[in-house]
């Protein structure tokens, strides 16, 4: 299992396969992220780097309560981390938006 700051640091480079682990995780959400990625004009990869860059830059301090919860209720911290912020952002819930 990768470190949360590290995987943190791959997303927002794009790099690695955490697309494809959301997908195996959740294929709804992967499906709904490349739904509005396909709608920004953009790859699930980028749209997911983007939103959690946004999110790291923009989102207020209160919102990483739910974060932290997900967090210490998952067996994978990373797959908790992206999945609440995305789907925040899938939720048009997020303060920052495109």
């Amino acid at each position: 299992m990768m470190l949360l700051g590290k995987l943190i640091k791959h997303v927002i480079r794009a790099q690695g396969p955490f697309v494809d682990e959301l997908a195996d995780h959740d294929p709804e959400l992967a499906d709904a992220i490349a739904a509005e990625a396909g709608r920004a004009g953009m790859d699930s990869r980028g749209f997911v780097a983007d939103t959690i860059s946004r999110y790291l830059g923009y989102e207020a301090s209160d919102s990483w309560t739910t974060i932290i919860g997900n967090i210490q209720r998952s067996d994978d911290p990373g797959f908790a981390f992206i999945s609440t912020v995305m789907r925040a952002r899938l939720d048009h819930q997020c303060e920052h938006r495109a």
